[in-house]
């Protein structure tokens, strides 16, 4: 059995994996999108001040965001390991994936953070600075394709930074992104 965890390396966003995450990017950010427009909207028209309700809903998308980053690896993973017909994922696989879900989970409590303290226009190029800086932490960093997709996230930090209402485009970049390395590789 050790044997099968050293010869497969730890998960990677090669495939099917990056193409997953790219579409839950894609997805989650078209969402928060349509639910801000059609907030403001209605804000508009009926002159109603519903933010807390949608805050509420913009975190759920956000948390389901940050859990289906995981379980999307690791089903990935575990078709994986059945067309090499082994029984388990490797323990490397599932080690990695667990730093990882836990690093999620340190950013998602970091936006939570952010959106508490009011610096709204903060929480996406928060998130795209760190999502980058995990891309390289996990030592995807061999990888010339996705350090490239590591410093496009920075680049997309700063601009958003500077144009905050540039934050969906870039998710949506950072969402095709993902799905053409995951279709490239």
């Amino acid at each position: 059995m050790k044997n099968q965890d050293n010869s497969t390396p730890p998960f990677s966003f090669k495939g099917l994996n990056s193409l997953l995450i790219g579409l839950i990017i894609l997805t989650n950010s078209y969402f928060i999108k349509t639910l801000l427009d059609k907030a403001n909207l209605k804000k508009q028209a009926l002159h109603l001040d519903n933010t807390q309700q949608l805050e509420t809903i913009i975190l759920i998308i956000t948390g389901l965001t940050f859990l289906l980053f995981p379980i999307a690896i690791y089903v990935v993973e575990k078709i994986k390991t059945k067309k090499l017909n082994r029984n388990n994922v490797p323990s490397t696989s599932i080690q990695k994936l667990l730093k990882f879900t836990l690093t999620l989970t340190v950013l998602f409590v970091l936006l939570i953070m952010t959106k508490q303290m009011e610096f709204y226009f903060y929480i996406t190029p928060l998130f795209l600075l760190l999502y980058g800086l995990i891309l390289i932490l996990f030592g995807f960093k061999e990888d010339k394709n996705m350090l490239l997709l590591s410093f496009s996230c920075l680049l997309f930090a700063i601009i958003t930074l500077l144009i905050p209402t540039y934050w969906y485009y870039a998710l949506v970049i950072l969402g095709i992104a993902h799905i053409t390395y995951g279709i490239n590789n």
